[in-house]
C-alpha cells in the first residue's frame, strides 16, 4: 500500500483492508490544535461521514487526505496508487464562474489528462445522472443546488475510485440535499468510496459508517445503527452528547511535535514539473476566459497603444522656451562663427567638422532660449537667474 505523501510508517504495518488509513494524525495553527491523535479507517464501497461541528478539524483532515496540507505528526495511508485516483469537493464552488458548464468540464478534463471525446462521454453521463443544468450555463447564473452539483460533476469527471467531498450539502434545502444522498448512494453502490463532512446530525445517518469529532479528536467511529444501539438512544444528537461529556471528564495529555518522532515520507510518483495537458487546460481557460469577456479583450488590446499616445502626448515633444547656457570648449571662437558646412558622412572622421557647431545649429532651429559663450560657472548663474525671473512673471500674470 502506499502512503499519500504526508508523513509516513512502514508499509508493513498498514492494514490491508481500509481504501483509506489514518494512525495519530496531529495538526496545529499557532496555539490552535486543529487535530489531536486523530485516527481514522475508511474501507471500500462506503460512504463515511464526519460528523461535528465548525471547528473542529473535518476540514483540515480532509485537506490532509488529498495532500493540501501536510501533518504535523502522524500517517496517512492508502490503497491508491496516484493522487488522481481521488475527486475532491471543496466546500466553497471553485469553479470558473464566468466559464460556461462545458468550459468547466473541458479545463478540468485536460487537466487529468483526459482527451476531447473522453470529457464529452464523461459530461454527457455525469448530466443526466446528476440532472445537470444546460452546459451553456454559467455558474454565476445557476442557484447553489446548481452549482454544487456541477462542483460534484467536476469532481467525478476523470471517475475516481475515492470520492472525498467537503461539507457538499451547505445551502441546500432538503429536496436537493435528498437528491444529493441519492446520487452518493449509487456511487457507493458501483464501488466507490466516499468521504464527506457534515455538521448535520441527521443527515449522517444516511452514511455506512460515521466518525464523531470534537475539538480536533476523533470520539468515536461506528455505523449509525451500532451508536444508538450501544447508547440506547434513537437520535444521533444524544449520542452525541454523551461523548462530549465523557470527553469533558477525561484528563487529556496535550503532545507536542517535539514528543512525536515521525518522518516525512513521498510513495507516489512526483508529477511532471512541465505538464503538455496542463499547459493545454490554462491556454485553453485563457482563451474562454477572453472569449467571454469581450469588453476586457478589447480593453487589453487597446491598453498599449493608450497608453504609448499619452507618453506621446506628455513627453514626445520639445520643451518650450528652455534656458540654455552654451559652455562650448570645442570651439575656440564664438559659437555663432561655428562653419555652416554639413555632411552626411561620419563627423568623427573629418578632422574640419565640429561636433558641438553641428549639434548646436540643430538647437537653433528648436524653441530654446540660447544664450552662446558663458563660461561653466557664469551658466549656472544665468540658468538660476533665468528661472527666478520666468517663476516671478508668471505670478505676477496669476494675480492679475
Amino acid at each position: 500500500m502506499a502512503a499519500l505523501g504526508t508523513l509516513g510508517m512502514q508499509y508493513d504495518d498498514v492494514p490491508a483492508s481500509p481504501v483509506i488509513c489514518i494512525q495519530d494524525a496531529y495538526k496545529s495553527y499557532g496555539s490552535h490544535q486543529a487535530l489531536a491523535g486523530v485516527n481514522l479507517s475508511v474501507y471500500p464501497g462506503t460512504i463515511f461521514a464526519l460528523l461535528g461541528p465548525s471547528g473542529c478539524g473535518k476540514t483540515t483532515l480532509v485537506n490532509a487526505i488529498v495532500g493540501r496540507s501536510d501533518l504535523d505528526a502522524g500517517s496517512i495511508f492508502t490503497s491508491l496508487k496516484d493522487l488522481k485516483e481521488i475527486g475532491f469537493m471543496p466546500q466553497d464552488i471553485s469553479l470558473f464562474t464566468r466559464l460556461s458548464v462545458r468550459e468547466n468540464m473541458r479545463f478540468y478534463g485536460y487537466l487529468h489528462n483526459l482527451d476531447a471525446d473522453e470529457i464529452e462521454r464523461r459530461s454527457k453521463y455525469l448530466s443526466d445522472l446528476l440532472a445537470l443544468p444546460p452546459f451553456s450555463r454559467c455558474p454565476l447564473n445557476l442557484s447553489g443546488g446548481q452549482q454544487r452539483r456541477v462542483s460534484l460533476a467536476v469532481a467525478l469527471l476523470h471517475d475516481p475510485k475515492v470520492l472525498i467531498l467537503d461539507e457538499p450539502t451547505v445551502g441546500l434545502d432538503p429536496i436537493l440535499s435528498k437528491n444529493f444522498w441519492d446520487r452518493l448512494r449509487e456511487m457507493a453502490n458501483q464501488g466507490k468510496t466516499v468521504v464527506l463532512t457534515t455538521h448535520y446530525i441527521e443527515e449522517a445517518r444516511q452514511a455506512d459508517r460515521i466518525g464523531l469529532m470534537r475539538n480536533g479528536k476523533m470520539l468515536t467511529q461506528d455505523t449509525p445503527l451500532a451508536l444508538l444501539k450501544e447508547h440506547n438512544t434513537d437520535y444521533l444528537e444524544d449520542v452525541f452528547l454523551a461523548l462530549c461529556y465523557q470527553e469533558n471528564n477525561k484528563t487529556s495529555r496535550k503532545i507536542s511535535k517535539e514528543e512525536t518522532s515521525f518522518s516525512k515520507v513521498r510513495t507516489f510518483e512526483k508529477p511532471k514539473r512541465i505538464s503538455l495537458s496542463r499547459i493545454k487546460a490554462q491556454l485553453l481557460k485563457n482563451f474562454y476566459v477572453l472569449k467571454n469577456n469581450l469588453v476586457l479583450t478589447i480593453f487589453g488590446l487597446m491598453l498599449p497603444f493608450v497608453l504609448n499616445i499619452c507618453a506621446k502626448i506628455a513627453f514626445a515633444h520639445d520643451p518650450y522656451y528652455l534656458p540654455l547656457a552654451i559652455v562650448n570648449e570645442e570651439f575656440p571662437g564664438s559659437v555663432e562663427n561655428c562653419p555652416r558646412t554639413f555632411t552626411n558622412s561620419c563627423i568623427l572622421s573629418n578632422p574640419e567638422m565640429m561636433a558641438s557647431c553641428i549639434f548646436l545649429n540643430e538647437l537653433k532651429n528648436r524653441t530654446y532660449v540660447m544664450v552662446n559663450d558663458f563660461q561653466y560657472d557664469l551658466a549656472l548663474i544665468y540658468i538660476s537667474a533665468y528661472t527666478i525671473f520666468q517663476s516671478e512673471v508668471m505670478n505676477s500674470s496669476t494675480c492679475k
